[in-house]
């Protein structure tokens, strides 16, 4: 493997879950997955010798961290390292929030979650977590900051709702990845907003109507969409599940 470079970066794909290893910087890495994600990677040993613990590492996604500030990163890791101290709990007193809301991604949702879940978590992310509490640490959120934005939104309950389920997530997931005491999590105690479930049913009149519809497409070239309503009138999913 040749050096990384912001050409290969941009260009290379893979069908399946690959590492490029960089041959100028040991342990330098970029893993590709088949949905064109690209994440920079370190893996690194604590210390010296054969006993030396091996660990690995996330730097950053692409596009959002460069292939020249992944590498500086990687070689500020390994310098740490060397001197048998583990930078990630280094790192960990001033890990901000912003900067777990990027390993939230790297990390859990696009391994776990469906491609509408991501995308709604990306969309709260960028639009209220990074905004309101970005710059504050991981170890320093509490729960009167969460407490005063839940209050702030209650003319938006399932938003509200929404945000502190991610919430609560992400400190689970901090706790388990060290970055922060077990049983710490902020969101404990703070009430969820009661939300009214909607059960929405057509009337005889209605579906006339949609019937209508679907047989005027008949006469169409609307294949697919006449195809697609039907099979949400029959199951009932929802649209992102059929589309």
């Amino acid at each position: 493997m040749a050096k990384l470079t912001t050409k290969f970066v941009t260009k290379v794909q893979s069908d399946n879950i690959k590492v490029f290893w960089d041959d100028q910087l040991k342990g330098f890495g970029l893993c590709v997955r088949p949905s064109g994600k690209k994440t920079f990677l370190l893996k690194y040993r604590i210390g010296r010798g054969r006993r030396a613990l091996t660990k690995k590492h996330s730097l950053g996604s692409v596009p959002v961290i460069s292939v020249e500030a992944a590498r500086l990163k990687a070689k500020n890791f390994l310098f740490v390292a060397s001197q048998g101290i583990d930078p990630i709990k280094k790192d960990q007193e001033s890990l901000t929030i912003k900067e777990l809301c990027e390993q939230y991604i790297d990390r859990h949702a696009v391994l776990h979650k469906k491609k509408s879940s991501l995308v709604r978590d990306e969309n709260l992310i960028k639009g209220v977590v990074i905004p309101v509490f970005g710059k504050i640490r991981v170890a320093d959120l509490n729960r009167s900051h969460l407490i005063k934005y839940h209050h702030s939104k209650k003319d938006t309950p399932i938003m509200a709702n929404r945000f502190l389920a991610l919430i609560s997530t992400m400190m689970n997931l901090a706790e388990k990845w060290e970055y922060r005491p077990q049983n710490t999590n902020p969101c404990k105690y703070v009430d969820r907003y009661k939300e009214k479930k909607r059960q929405v049913y057509l009337s005889m009149d209605q579906l006339e109507r949609v019937g209508q519809a679907m047989r005027q497409l008949k006469n169409t070239e609307s294949f697919y969409a006449l195809s697609a309503l039907k099979m949400l009138l029959v199951t009932g999913c929802r649209t992102s599940e059929i589309l």
